[in-house]
């Protein structure tokens, strides 16, 4: 059986290709168009995979989009309207998504003239299929942080066996995600792209504004967080940082220009409070399941220094995370959760490596360098 996982959400567009449960081929986008983060739906990656496993679209199975259509819009829209007037653009750009997703697909059937059956995974569904399926564990803590996706930003689940259920779940706009990309910004970077840069300069700061960052976050007794929205706007579609905070903590930094120890201790605050905030989950997820393994998915799982004190100060023997750990990952989870969830096939694969791309000779190498 052939399974095409596809994700073309927004930004970091996939594909992966299963063959009877095993993936032939993975690849993002941006490393065929040489676009960083790209947004443009994943034909090549799509016709790569094809090339890769041998078929052509006829021979597939199953498309898995990794979303679900409407889901997001009417979780966002509720929210929304419950914001107005504030939130009318943000409402407006709900709609637009959804019915560009909408697009995206009509768009998929009518170029590659596909007839078959097609599915739709959860956005944080397909991340912690991600996380979970290819770990190699029998069971496992399963934690998702990211942004937001299907109006989630996190969601604490359990993995056995081929079974995958969720615990608990954030809801945005409680998100860890949108407030370490508000951040991003206020500190001259490409939100939704540069917070490793972030997680870069921390270690150059202090802890002047640590404590007080911890007022953004409440972490409730449960295990969970939600924020503190009166230093954000990124929920009302009108920027990122509300006035308060930049009454409180001064204009943004101008990209490009100097970076001062202001910045840098931003920078130390913002990583400190991501950190104490998954501590927080990933201790409750523990006392939740018992278990001595983790797995993990989502753009936040890709904060390394998170990670390293998750392994190292909770129960958590074994840690897993998804090299692919960002959205582009859902192409390969949303496959996952339709083999085994919607099929309930049996697991078949371990991931060992990320080699699922293309591959480059010496010929090819020898090519580049030959035409600088």
């Amino acid at each position: 059986m052939n399974i095409l996982g596809i994700n073309c959400f927004a930004h970091d567009t996939a594909a992966a290709l299963l063959q009877d449960g095993e993936p032939m081929a993975f690849v993002e986008e941006e490393r065929l168009n040489r676009e960083k983060h790209t947004r443009a739906f994943p034909d090549r990656a799509i016709a790569f995979c094809l090339e890769r496993a041998g078929i052509g679209i006829d021979q597939v199975d199953v498309v898995a989009f990794a979303h679900r259509a409407g889901l997001d819009f009417r979780r966002g829209a509720a929210d929304a309207l419950r914001r107005l007037p504030t939130s009318a653009k943000r409402l407006g750009a709900q709609a637009y998504i959804d019915a560009t997703l909408a697009r995206k697909e009509r768009g998929f059937v009518r170029r590659f003239g596909y007839r078959g059956k097609t599915v739709h995974v959860g956005h944080h569904e397909a991340h912690a299929a991600s996380a979970f399926y290819p770990s190699g564990f029998d069971q496992a803590a399963v934690l998702t942080l990211d942004r937001g996706g299907d109006f989630l930003s996190t969601t604490l689940g359990f993995g056995n066996g081929t079974r995958l259920e969720t615990l608990a779940e954030v809801r945005n706009p409680d998100s860890l995600g949108e407030v370490y990309s508000a951040l991003t910004w206020y500190l001259g970077f490409h939100p939704n792209a540069d917070e490793g840069k972030v997680m870069g300069l921390a270690p150059y700061g202090r802890d002047r504004y640590a404590k007080e960052f911890r007022d953004l976050l409440r972490l409730t007794p449960e295990g969970l967080f939600s924020v503190d929205l009166a230093w954000f706007r990124y929920h009302l579609e009108g920027g990122w940082l509300s006035k308060r905070f930049l009454e409180r903590y001064g204009p943004p930094r101008v990209p490009e220009s100097e970076m001062t120890e202001h910045h840098e201790d931003i920078a130390f605050a913002v990583q400190d409070l991501v950190e104490e905030a998954g501590l927080h989950v990933a201790k409750a997820l523990h006392r939740l399941t018992g278990s001595e393994n983790l797995a993990m998915a989502g753009g936040v799982a890709l904060n390394s220094v998170m990670n390293a004190r998750l392994l190292a100060e909770t129960p958590f023997e074994n840690v897993f995370i998804q090299p692919a750990a960002s959205d582009a990952g859902n192409a390969l989870g949303a496959a996952l959760y339709v083999w085994h969830l919607a099929l309930r096939r049996p697991w078949r694969w371990r991931m060992v490596h990320a080699f699922l791309g293309p591959e480059s000779d010496l010929a090819s190498f020898r090519r580049v360098v030959e035409a600088r």
